[in-house]
C-alpha cells in the first residue's frame, strides 16, 4: 500500500478502513473489498471516513490524487 497523505481539511495523519454493509437483519456482513479512508482526528470532518467504499488500492490512490 502507498503511503497516504494527510488529511485535506486538517492536515493530522489518514488511516484506511474497512467498511461493513449490514444485511437485511442488521447484522454486519463482512466484505473485505470495501474501504475507505478516514482521518485519525476525531474531531475532523473526516474523522468517520470519506464516505467511500472501493478496493484498498483504489481507494488509496483516490486520496492520494485529490486536487
Amino acid at each position: 500500500m502507498n503511503e497516504l497523505k494527510p488529511c485535506p481539511f486538517c492536515g493530522s495523519k489518514a488511516e484506511p478502513m474497512r467498511r461493513v454493509l449490514f444485511g437485511f437483519d442488521y447484522e454486519p456482513t463482512d466484505c473485505e473489498d470495501n474501504y475507505d479512508i478516514r482521518c485519525t482526528n476525531e474531531h475532523c470532518y473526516l474523522a468517520d471516513g470519506a464516505d467511500w467504499w472501493m478496493e484498498l488500492e483504489s481507494v488509496v490512490n483516490l486520496w492520494n490524487t485529490r486536487k
